[in-house]
């Protein structure tokens, strides 16, 4: 089987954010079609020597990819975002003087592992990083605390990844760093799940309007205004990440799990990538899919498999009720009595 440029775009994207919290640059549809890029436009692609970019762009040009080119396009992506990783770790070690043969103390590797997340965080580039004074580095470390105020909890998921490396009382050498800055690539995403994401929805939550999974739009930027500094995005970035229902013209709303989901909530990003939370939405899409089997369905049938779901809130079995299914039909009545649940209308929903 062959999979087109569109499919392989969408499965790359859901396998990322699905498993790590991944959001590829240049991968993601940022509110447009999944048809509306190549997927050789990724930012990451353009880190392979030229002959092998132009060379995935022909295979691409010639109508797709079988299943096992597109399992290996995503194992290339993988292995290029752990390349940059790598890049950083030596810039952070370079900017120190330390030898990578070196054996550091405990406290030297923390000390590397917190500059490696503050340039991550920070969305600093390895070149950058490289071009930076050694004290202004240090002095971005410091502040991290009033930049981040999740920063403590990010140091000690980073220190529990180093921890897991190695024996108590060693020292730490470069493969063991490399390991433990693999490992929060990998984590990364479920730990701000757990620790950020979490609270903001949370948030969000009590501002809900009637059980409707949205917050009236005047009530979000209220909560702007009196000290909830997240709450502030444009309508119009808003627009493009799918998050505003603008159903009723008069009183639009932010759909809760979208603005949770969206990229100004990520925390981490390289040149190619952000590290966001791993989301609920794609977790319970994935079940989703599985049970219908098929791009799309009666609202009949997507009303009985995402009633059978269950997610962090709502156990299985929940009831609908009387909007969501007024929702479900509207959508099916603009696309011939089915809803696609890949469609913008079905994401909203």
């Amino acid at each position: 089987k062959t999979f087109d440029r569109p499919a392989v775009r969408y499965a790359l994207h859901h396998h990322f954010a699905r498993r790590y919290g991944w959001q590829l640059l240049g991968l993601a549809p940022g509110g447009g079609a999944w048809n509306s890029s190549s997927v050789a436009e990724v930012a990451a692609f353009q880190r392979l020597p030229e002959a092998a970019h132009a060379a995935l762009e022909g295979e691409l040009a010639q109508g797709g990819l079988t299943e096992r080119g597109a399992a290996t396009l995503a194992v290339t992506l993988e292995y290029l975002l752990r390349s940059e990783a790598m890049e950083r770790l030596k810039v952070t070690y370079a900017k120190f003087a330390l030898a990578e043969s070196a054996q550091l103390p405990e406290a030297q590797a923390r000390l590397v592992l917190e500059l490696y997340m503050t340039s991550l965080l920070l969305s600093l580039s390895p070149l950058t990083v490289a071009g930076l004074p050694q004290q202004k580095l240090m002095e971005l470390h410091r502040d991290m605390p009033e930049t981040y105020p999740a920063w403590p909890g990010i140091k000690n998921f980073a220190h529990g990844r180093l921890e897991a490396q190695h024996l108590p009382g060693a020292p730490f050498s470069f493969e063991q760093l490399a390991a433990a800055v693999g490992a929060i690539g990998q984590g990364f995403g479920q730990w701000q799940r757990e620790n950020v994401c979490t609270g903001l929805k949370k948030s969000l939550s009590e501002l809900e309007d009637q059980g409707t999974g949205r917050v009236l739009l005047s009530d979000f930027y209220k909560a702007g205004l009196n000290g909830r500094w997240e709450f502030q995005e444009s309508e119009e970035y808003l627009r493009s990440l799918g998050a505003l229902d603008e159903t009723s013209p008069a009183a639009p709303r932010v759909i809760i799990a979208n603005w949770v989901d969206g990229r100004s909530n990520c925390i981490g990003s390289s040149g190619v990538h952000d590290i966001c939370c791993v989301s609920e939405c794609e977790s319970l899409l994935a079940s989703l899919e599985t049970s219908l089997a098929a791009p799309a369905a009666t609202p009949a049938a997507v009303e009985a498999a995402v009633s059978a779901l269950t997610s962090p809130t709502v156990a299985a079995g929940r009831d609908l009720g009387p909007v969501l299914r007024q929702r479900l039909q509207a959508i099916a009545g603009a696309h011939g009595g089915v809803v696609p649940i890949y469609g913008r209308l079905f994401a909203q929903w």
